[in-house]
């Protein structure tokens, strides 16, 4: 590993700040992170860590910021934090089972994943709302009306999975 230089790490320092800044928002800001620190020749899983652990403060800023957003919600959001903490679990545990050079391979599609669910939210909200498909609100900003299904807190795991295993 090479020792970085003022301007890459200035570079870094640059894409860490609108990385929080994203994140705060609208979430993916470890999508430039993690390639800023590969970028200073940082192995995947430390770049992996490091982003992830370097960006927790403002997503529970960002928690904390639209608390309000979330009033009436309790109920609902309890109910997804066993699947997201068990998942995120699992997917930490992945981790630190898979070898760096199985992680370099894996990161590609990883990042290509993320980068297409980014992508696509908008349009399968559309859609899903366009076939009346129930998640549970009746509108974003809205108290939920029932529990969310067995499926939803399945896929809630599996996201857990994802996050737990690669915060990008």
């Amino acid at each position: 590993m090479m020792a970085p230089d003022a301007a890459r790490l200035g570079l870094v320092a640059l894409a860490a700040a609108a990385g929080g800044v994203i994140n705060s928002i609208a979430g993916g800001g470890t999508l430039l992170t993690f390639p800023a620190l590969i970028g200073l020749g940082i192995p995947g899983l430390v770049a992996n860590a490091t982003s992830t652990v370097a960006l927790w403060p403002g997503a529970a800023g960002s928690l904390w910021g639209y608390r309000r957003e979330l009033d009436g919600m309790r109920p609902w959001a309890l109910r997804f934090a066993l699947p997201s903490v068990l998942g995120g679990f699992a997917g930490a545990i992945l981790l630190l089972r898979t070898s760096s050079a199985r992680f370099d391979q894996i990161v590609p599609w990883l990042v290509l994943s993320a980068s297409a669910l980014f992508v696509i939210q908008r349009p399968l909200m559309d859609w899903l709302r366009a076939r009346d498909i129930r998640l549970g609100l009746t509108t974003p900003a809205a108290e939920p009306r029932n529990a969310p299904s067995a499926k939803v807190l399945l896929f809630q795991f599996g996201v857990g999975i994802y996050g737990g295993y690669f915060g990008a």
